[in-house]
């Protein structure tokens, strides 16, 4: 998409984009007890710079320079020994700033508020692919170390925010804190119990086969869904990828799940508004399909009574219900009967005359009443021949006309 066809939704992000900025630098320092140290201008700039890639992104499709701020980030952040979550946070703590702001829109069925979210989410789902291919680079990157040093490895992922644990056939060897807090327990009771037992009952199997194959054959784990169910009986939503590490002398997979209920959730907004405008276009063509009935009244004979105003879609709607009603009913004479429009210009007459000819070539009489001092200036002043339709002031005319028409044609 280039900028200059961009829904006026990104118009209005880009009005905003300002206080984007600083909601984002505010959930920041919630969500990181890192960016607490940052001082409070240099993380709002960096904050707004983000949104302002961000929105760019969404005007133009291109991801690259916001996913090279992304990954630069993550290296300045491995560099100095701090842990690299801040990049997965930053994602989700741009999909709640953004979420919170477009909420209202979507709520009030705003046309392009759906068309952004959607290209929102294909940018949150690039900068999850990123951050989580960089962890899996950076965790594959560590895994000679291990054996030497596992207290290095747990300093990586102790506070990450995603759940990390080391299994081997299928049993938890270690789990980090907030994977623990996901499975509801302490990471100490968790040592030897069978994580396939904690995921959905319908999911063990598949996920098991998963986990148990990239042990074996030494292969990376693709990312796949599944649910956590804790022993409350809550279920919790996850996102699972995962990697074979040397872990104690043996063989093991490191997996890391990431509580996804926040995305689900925007899907099911987003499913949400998609089945609400639905509806709504599914109303639309109900009143505009009553709005235009076509009556039949034997002897060959239809009435189409138009009430209100026409416009380009119900030319189309009467044309089309016209020309049906005309082979369904094996009409010879039809009336068009234009006492309740409002008013007649001359689109309006270009538009009814079409209808008129198109139904001329089905060879049926074509009557037009109701016609007042204005609709029949207007009908003049479009140009168009009336060979074949005839005009009457009144529906009791038109009636008339039609009927002893009919009658003559069928002796």
């Amino acid at each position: 998409m280039k900028a200059d066809s961009a829904p006026p939704m990104l118009s209005l992000l880009r009005e905003h984009q300002r206080a984007l900025g600083d909601a984002l630098c505010l959930s920041l320092r919630a969500r990181l007890p890192m960016y607490r140290a940052v001082p409070d201008e240099e993380l709002r700039q960096s904050a707004r710079r983000f949104v302002e890639l961000f929105i760019d992104a969404l005007h133009s499709h291109s991801y690259e320079q916001i996913l090279a701020v992304a990954r630069a980030t993550l290296e300045r952040r491995v560099q100095r020994e701090v842990n690299f979550d801040d990049a997965v946070q930053l994602t989700a703590a741009l999909r709640g700033v953004f979420l919170a702001f477009m909420r209202p829109a979507l709520e009030k069925g705003l046309e392009d508020a759906v068309e952004v979210l959607f290209l929102a989410e294909a940018i949150y789902a690039e900068l999850d692919r990123v951050t989580m291919r960089f962890y899996v680079e950076k965790l594959e990157a560590t895994h000679a170390a291990l054996v030497e040093s596992e207290e290095r490895h747990r300093s990586l992922v102790e506070l990450s925010l995603d759940g990390v644990a080391v299994l081997r056939k299928g049993r938890i060897l270690y789990v980090n804190p907030t994977g623990a807090r996901m499975l509801g327990a302490q990471p100490d009771d968790l040592a030897g119990a069978s994580l396939i037992d904690r995921l959905d009952p319908a999911e063990r199997e598949g996920a098991g086969a998963r986990l148990f194959a990239a042990e074996k054959c030494r292969t990376p784990v693709e990312r796949f869904e599944a649910a956590l169910v804790r022993p409350d009986g809550e279920r919790i939503p996850v996102e699972i990828l995962g990697t074979p590490v040397p872990f104690e002398g043996g063989h093991a997979v490191q997996i890391v799940f990431r509580d996804i209920a926040d995305r689900n959730q925007a899907e099911k907004i987003r499913e949400l508004t998609l089945l609400q405008q639905q509806t709504i276009w599914a109303q639309e063509q109900a009143l505009r399909k009553l709005s235009t009935p076509l009556i039949p009244l034997g002897d060959g004979v239809v009435v189409v009574p138009l009430i209100g105003a026409i416009d380009e879609v119900r030319a189309e709607q009467l044309r089309l219900v016209l020309l049906d009603g005309i082979i369904a009913h094996d009409a010879r004479v039809a009336i068009l009967d234009v006492t309740g429009v409002p008013s007649v210009d001359n689109w309006v007459a270009e538009a009814l005359l079409g209808a008129a000819k198109a139904a001329r070539l089905l060879g049926v009489d074509v009557i037009f009443s109701g016609i007042k001092p204005r609709a029949a200036q207007a009908f003049v002043e479009s140009g168009a021949r009336f060979h074949g339709v005839v005009m009457k002031a009144t529906l009791k005319d038109g009636l008339a006309c039609a009927l002893k028409g009919a009658r003559e044609l069928q002796s």
